[in-house]
């Protein structure tokens, strides 16, 4: 005999992904919560996200520094979005160096996000080059992701305060 059609089946269980994002400026961290919200409604409730948001300038406390290493280790996805694409910006390279002496969750993903407008399709950039590289030391998979449509570096809210 099958289930008994009385009794309701079990919820799907719900799986959680840890991520830890790392942004330089308001336009890639808007970016970087544009692509969380597509990936919460793409996989609907079946996933219970857990994301840490990191600003570069953050990185360069030395306490924080080594605590985000830590998190990151252990994430699921790690996402680095920067509107940088010819150098490293110094914040993020410095933090990239305590990170690859943690060890790192098997099966996890790094992610580069960069901005359309600086990003050359056809020959990427050397800061998708260096992230590439360290996704594959630290034996990440590697994704590289480019904003199709930016929004302006300052928010509506703080234009209009003349921040």
């Amino acid at each position: 005999p099958g289930p008994d059609p009385r009794v309701p089946a079990p919820p799907p269980e719900t799986g959680d992904l840890f991520v830890h994002i790392l942004y330089d400026g308001h336009c890639m961290q808007d970016a970087a919560a544009a692509l969380c919200e597509r990936l919460r409604a793409f996989f609907d409730e079946d996933i219970h996200f857990h994301i840490m948001w990191s600003h570069f300038q953050q990185l360069t406390d030395p306490q924080y520094g080594r605590e985000a290493a830590e998190v990151a280790a252990q994430a699921d996805v790690v996402v680095i979005a920067t509107a940088s694409t010819a150098v490293l910006p110094a914040p993020i390279a410095r933090w990239l160096g305590m990170w690859i002496c943690h060890p790192q969750k098997p099966d996890g993903l790094m992610c580069g996000l960069f901005g359309n407008a600086a990003f050359d399709r056809a020959g990427g950039s050397p800061v998708a080059a260096a992230l590439g590289a360290t996704a594959r030391l630290m034996q990440r998979e590697w994704m590289l992701g480019v904003v199709v449509d930016p929004v302006t570096e300052k928010r509506p809210s703080e234009t209009a305060r003349g921040m």
